[in-house]
């Protein structure tokens, strides 16, 4: 059985998946390789807000620690950002953590918890529906930026030889225009959940880090 956790809830909400079969009334979306994109140059010197996972499917090869969702959730979080401000150094990421902080802490920014991202479109030059949009315009403020990186969906694999594989599908949107400018799959390997999330960025940033 494939578990897929989804935003909003008071953690993440537990469904069931079978290959690429719904969340609630929402598709999983197929991972593909060749839908891959590296980060736009046009973000050097800008403020990009990284979100926290929209969607986080655990494939049943997964167990012990990485199978816990909130715990996973939490190493991306910190792992995307560090990789992001190692490859990207032109750009100036906000964390999901930071982010966190700061929705919990002011009353007029929303709950993190109550933001929706599995509506977000995972496809670039899709428009980002309401409710969402103002969510994600009013958390803007974090940084007084327009984009937004969101991990949109996630899936964790253990492989054959023990390695963890996962596979990504990224979108940067722009929250003053109302769309996604940009989206890419890129996936990454290593002996460790944390090795694999690093791939991810490696995958997409590598050509842009300084």
């Amino acid at each position: 059985m494939t578990r897929a956790f989804s935003r909003p809830a008071a953690a993440l909400w537990l469904v069931t998946l079978t290959s690429c079969m719904g969340t609630g009334n929402r598709m999983a979306a197929t991972w593909r390789e060749n839908d891959y994109l590296a980060l736009p140059t046009a973000l050097s010197g800008l403020p990009v807000l990284i979100y926290p996972i929209g969607r986080l499917i655990l494939e049943p090869s997964v167990d012990g620690a990485a199978a816990d969702p909130a715990a996973v959730s939490a190493l991306a979080d910190s792992v995307f950002h560090a990789a992001l401000v190692l490859r990207a150094p032109q750009v100036s990421w906000i964390s999901a953590v930071f982010l966190r902080r700061q929705a919990a802490e002011h009353d007029s920014l929303p709950d993190l918890e109550t933001v929706d991202l599995s509506a977000l479109p995972l496809r670039a030059l899709m428009t980002v529906p309401q409710p969402l949009l103002d969510q994600m315009r009013t958390l803007s403020q974090v940084t007084a930026g327009r984009h937004a990186f969101i991990p949109g969906q996630v899936a964790v694999r253990r492989l054959s030889d023990g390695r963890y594989r996962v596979e990504a599908k990224l979108v940067m949107s722009d929250v003053r225009v109302g769309g996604n400018g940009w989206a890419s799959d890129a996936a990454g390997e290593g002996t460790t959940l944390e090795g694999a999330f690093e791939g991810v960025i490696a995958r997409i940033a590598g050509s842009t880090a300084k």
